[in-house]
């Protein structure tokens, strides 16, 4: 393959990382206080990571800004990510925020001398198109602009990290950027409202699968990340964004679905998603997967 495709290594380990992404997501998305949640997942993760990242350690002195810029990103994110899910359900906040991602990476990338080629291109604005189209119909578009920022700060913090990996290995550059973001978090969580008992609280098996979730997936994305060059960046983050194909799914079982707090206006209900609108959608982020994995 040459240097314009994905590697298949590198393919199926975002595939696998959309996958993990999407099923955590449908599960924060549930829950009725998902700040107190967040914070102890990501340090329930934290504990689960820690004999990995300690056995693979291999960090350089260039790695810290890297480390601290994406937590910074990663704080951004997690902050942007609850508000988006009291405004919209899963199926309507997390394409808008996982689509336009890979879309605001492809001039981060032109900056940095890289030169994504045409086909990478094509790929990225398909499967970006591709989960726009999820959303017609499906919730209110004035609740989904708090979807916005979750992208910028996807994409800042992929951006970052793309460069940062090359510093660590991925287990144990994914542990360091992680631990002053759930510091802060557990921190801000104990200052607020009811303190230590509300993190108690959330101490249950969902909330593990949660954390399991954050640092299972993004941490293939970091392993995928480091076998890539810098063009293919946002083909990288493009085929993650596949992950909108599983949160559908799994947002609309009848028995699991979980209303937007943001009810639709009087008078106005809510209509239901069209299937041939989903279908078009799925169509484009598949017909994306495959450009961007073409051998040229």
């Amino acid at each position: 393959m040459t240097p314009a495709g994905l590697p298949p290594a590198a393919l199926l380990l975002v595939l696998a990382s959309a996958l993990l992404h999407a099923s955590w997501n449908v599960l924060l998305a549930r829950v009725p206080r998902g700040h107190d949640t967040t914070a102890v997942a990501l340090a329930l993760g934290l504990i689960a990571l820690a004999p990995v990242a300690l056995a693979r350690w291999r960090v350089d002195s260039g790695v810290w800004p890297y480390v601290l810029l994406s937590a910074a990103f990663e704080l951004m994110y997690f902050a942007a990510l609850n508000l988006a899910y009291t405004r919209a359900p899963a199926h309507a906040a997390y394409p808008v925020a996982r689509g336009l991602a890979p879309v605001l990476l492809l001039p981060a990338a032109l900056v940095t001398g890289a030169r994504p080629p045409l086909w990478a291109g094509l790929g990225v604005g398909a499967i970006s198109a591709g989960i726009l189209l999820t959303t017609r119909g499906s919730a209110d578009r004035r609740a989904l602009g708090y979807a916005v920022p979750v992208a910028i700060c996807v994409a800042g913090y992929t951006f970052v990290d793309s460069v940062g990996v090359r510093h660590a290995d991925p287990a144990t550059y994914l542990w360091l950027t992680m631990v002053p973001v759930a510091a802060v978090m557990l921190v801000a969580r104990t200052a607020a409202g009811r303190g230590v008992a509300a993190l108690r609280a959330e101490l249950r098996p969902s909330t593990f699968v949660v954390g399991l979730g954050v640092f299972g997936a993004y941490g293939l994305v970091l392993a995928a990340l480091a076998t890539v060059t810098a063009g293919q960046v946002p083909a990288v983050a493009a085929v993650r964004e596949t992950g909108i194909l599983f949160v559908v799914a799994l947002s609309w079982w009848p028995a699991s679905r979980r209303p937007a707090i943001a009810p639709p206006e009087p008078g106005r209900p809510r209509r239901p998603r069209p299937a041939l609108t989903a279908g078009a959608g799925a169509v484009l982020v598949f017909a994306g997967v495959v450009a961007l994995t073409l051998t040229r």
